[in-house]
């Protein structure tokens, strides 16, 4: 896992909170607030880590690390808690960089009865060396209000872990902050 990863659920906690918040003073019958975080395993099978060629490459979530914390609110309905995802993407990379095409969709429920859904089919990811950025668009439904034509904006540290058989990055940790705007 990434060293310090941890230090994302504070983080997200706190964007948890502003959220919150911000849902309380807005009047808008859209989506008026959404962010959070979490560390999460990127499934890469193979990626030769000594080419300086661009390779064509999909990838996809193997393993979430830790859980996101979210936070959205939709027409006064308010969602806060655990956030499960599943995000993959195809380009093309390097160790150095990438960039393509993501997919994104995200789920939650909490305790008190709340439940969330977003759907981004359409998105796209850039990397530079360690920072990754990726931006979706889509919608989200909490407690059955469905707000659309939302964007869903993410940066985060992409940590290349290499094959234990074999030479090659095999998949990459990702510790990401993300916020959703209408």
């Amino acid at each position: 896992m990434i060293r310090g990863a941890w230090a994302v659920v504070p983080m997200a906690l706190a964007l948890v909170a502003a959220a919150v918040n911000a849902t309380a003073v807005a009047a808008s019958p859209s989506l008026t607030a959404g962010a959070g975080g979490g560390v999460e395993q990127l499934s890469y099978g193979y990626l030769d880590e000594f080419s300086t060629i661009c390779q064509p490459i999909t990838w996809g979530t193997a393993n979430i690390d830790v859980g996101a914390a979210a936070a959205l609110s939709v027409q006064g309905s308010v969602y806060a808690g655990m956030a499960s995802d599943t995000l993959s993407g195809s380009g093309c990379d390097t160790l150095e960089s990438g960039a393509g095409t993501a997919t994104l969709s995200m789920s939650g429920s909490n305790p008190l009865g709340a439940q969330f859904s977003c759907s981004f089919p359409s998105g796209y990811y850039g990397r530079v060396a360690g920072v990754m950025q990726m931006t979706f668009t889509g919608s989200c439904t909490i407690d059955n209000l469905v707000s659309s034509g939302v964007t869903l904006n993410s940066t985060g540290a992409w940590v290349p872990v290499r094959g234990v058989n074999r030479p090659g990055i095999v998949y990459a940790e990702l510790a990401q902050g993300w916020q959703i705007i209408p």
